[in-house]
């Protein structure tokens, strides 16, 4: 090390500033932990916020939700639930008491509210379909393949999440959807007994409340299992308990410093983003292992060059030749996370951008806070020659002949890591994207359970939206002709593989007329409009 002299400065920067800087890093834990539970508490993930803007799918889905009614749904189902249960009854009783709530009322959540039998009810009573019919057309749909099992639809308002946040503001402890998910529980227990884990839900609403829950508890477990593997090798590699606790702490900092940055910056946190921290954590560990070596090998130095006390200016001069190799990983490392910025997906463009930031203001972090630590409690025994049971890494005499071999046969290392480099890329040329979005959950999670239950009773339950536009003034089809033309269309979707069952307009009207005279044809039309409102989800003109 070079840059040592035998007339160490007694009067320092980290001599005369330690107190100061130990003094902010107090001050500040008490926000840092503030900071970190507001991020956390703001873990939203509303998939469909995730669209790029600049996407033309993005924009037919925009248009998609203005013409047609939300597909804000939560379907609920449970074992006996069936055309005949009472239980069923009086649950959609229960929740249909929350449709008549005031206006203003921020606990009003659902717009309508569904089972089979009213519907099979329904399509008797107004479409003049027989029993088996309206079970037909409702099979795979609300019915099960049976013709018994079935479910209830609750339809959320379009404006209950407006008028929740107009009630509850910002607050980050009253999550809507968190909301509406538990009052559906709650109903189903307080009238019918039945419990969360008897429950099955299903629908866009459960899924970004599942993968909020699903985020949290893997953030928890992530946050044990680097919090142990980081301690554990910090202690590995320095074999002294303080300098552990001291590299332990720098991480664990660092990690609350990049989830104050996401709150102030007003940013809510997502699943992706939710490991940002862990990533922090890591890169601020292994900067302060690396620190911590520098600061033994700069009091070894000390000790051959006879200095009474080898810890003074130990902390600066470790920071001297530490900093440039830190700097170098570094920003090395936040130039390529802050690449992830390009993408179009908004997840992956927070993540690369606050772990870049997060990483940079850790190392500015750890440049100020170990060396100020080290200048007020400095650790003088590392540097003393120890005996261990364990393999100390640091004083392996292998690595001599591990140094000689990569300098004698460099060609050979270059040659070995292009290899890797090239079976890397073809592995990279191999991975395969999938949107399915339950590929995001472990198979052994709620949502994945309860889902394999609902399509196995009631049938598939990904929907796919297809729109047929019809031109008034090219097409000349009267309403009768463009109902023929649906039914057609949904015929030949159902022939499709794969496809569970199609419902569209046909589906909640009477039967198509095969030879209509002017007098049926308009009594046809008359009642498939007497009910227009009830098939907004279906059905929309524009002006």
């Amino acid at each position: 090390m070079d840059n040592f002299t035998p007339e160490p400065s007694h009067r320092g920067f980290f001599s005369r500033f330690n107190l100061v800087i130990l003094c902010a890093v107090t001050f500040l834990i008490p926000f840092m932990w503030v900071g970190a539970d507001r991020a956390l508490l703001s873990n939203k993930n509303d998939v469909k916020s995730w669209l790029p803007k600049a996407y033309q799918e993005t924009a037919t889905f925009e248009w998609y939700q203005k013409h047609f009614e939300s597909d804000m749904f939560i379907l609920a189902s449970w074992e006996g639930c069936t055309l005949d249960s009472p239980k069923l009854d009086l649950l959609a009783r229960r929740l249909a008491l929350e449709v008549q709530r005031p206006a203003d009322d921020p606990y009003r959540f659902f717009k309508s509210v569904i089972t089979g039998p009213q519907l099979i009810k329904q399509l008797v009573e107004e479409q003049g379909l027989s029993q088996e019919q309206a079970i037909n057309r409702l099979r795979g749909f609300l019915i099960g393949q049976d013709g018994r099992q079935t479910c209830l639809v609750l339809v959320i308002d379009p404006q209950a999440e407006e008028r929740w946040e107009r009630y509850f503001g910002n607050n980050p402890r009253k999550k809507f959807l968190h909301a509406v998910v538990e009052s559906v529980y709650a109903a189903a227990k307080e009238i019918c007994d039945i419990d969360p884990d008897e429950l099955h839900l299903g629908g866009p609403p459960v899924d970004n409340v599942a993968i909020d829950v699903e985020g949290q508890r893997s953030l928890v477990r992530l946050a044990i299992v680097c919090g142990v593997v980081g301690g554990l090798m910090a202690w590995w590699c320095l074999r002294s308990w303080v300098l552990t606790l001291l590299v332990f702490s720098t991480g664990v900092y660092s990690a609350g410093l990049s989830m104050i940055l996401v709150w102030l910056t007003g940013t809510e946190m997502n699943a992706i983003l939710l490991t940002m921290p862990a990533l922090v954590y890591v890169a601020a560990v292994s900067g302060a292992i690396h620190m911590a070596n520098y600061y033994r090998d700069t009091l070894r130095t000390h000790i051959q060059w006879g200095l009474p006390d080898p810890a003074v200016g130990a902390p600066g001069k470790a920071l001297k030749s530490a900093f440039l190799p830190l700097f170098l990983a570094t920003f090395t490392t936040a130039f390529g996370l802050a690449s992830l910025s390009i993408s179009e997906l908004v997840p992956i463009q927070t993540f690369g951008i606050f772990s870049a930031a997060g990483i940079i203001v850790s190392f500015l972090f750890l440049c100020l806070y170990v060396p100020a630590m080290l200048q007020e409690w400095p650790v003088r025994n590392i540097a003393q020659a120890r005996q261990t049971m364990f393999f100390d890494p640091g004083r392996w005499s292998g690595w001599q002949h591990v140094g000689n071999f990569i300098l004698h046969r460099g060609s050979w290392v270059v040659a070995v890591c292009v290899l890797l480099m090239v079976f890397g890329a073809i592995g990279a040329s191999q991975v395969k994207t999938s949107v399915k979005l339950m590929r995001l959950f472990s198979p052994k999670a709620t949502i994945i359970q309860d889902y394999a239950w609902l399509e196995e009773k009631l049938g598939p339950l990904v929907p796919m939206e297809i729109v047929i536009k019809v031109d008034r003034d090219q097409a000349k089809l009267d309403l009768l002709d463009q109902m023929r033309l649906v039914s057609e269309v949904q015929q030949a979707v159902r022939n499709l593989p794969d496809v569970g069952s199609v419902v569209a307009v046909p589906t909640f009207a009477r039967p198509l007329p095969t030879r209509a005279g002017l007098v049926e044809k308009r009594t046809w039309i008359v009642q498939l409009q007497r009910h227009r409102q009830d098939l907004r989800d279906y059905w929309s003109e524009e002006d």
